[in-house]
């Protein structure tokens, strides 16, 4: 009964989207330009979420945002970044 009473004044927000890149590189060998492309998209958040699997180290990269220009370019930003560290 709680839940239906204020159920009626709660409002929404943006839709918010998520993409996730896989990277088989480790944190520290792409924090400093992960900072930069985070610095260059406000509107998008950037996690890095370390994994083992396999007996490999790597990284899921996760942008979060609401505007899908913005949140493609920053993964596109992303996906060149892990492409440039690998060669």
């Amino acid at each position: 009964a709680m839940l239906d009473h204020v159920a009626m004044t709660l409002k929404g927000g943006p839709i918010i989207k998520s993409r996730t890149v896989p990277c088989d590189l480790t944190e520290s060998i792409i924090a400093a330009a992960l900072s930069d492309i985070q610095d260059n998209y406000a509107d998008v958040e950037i996690g890095s979420y370390p994994l083992f699997m396999d007996g490999k180290h790597g990284v899921n990269l996760v942008l979060r945002g609401a505007d899908d220009t913005s949140l493609s370019a920053a993964e596109q930003n992303v996906i060149q970044m892990i492409k440039d560290k690998k060669a």
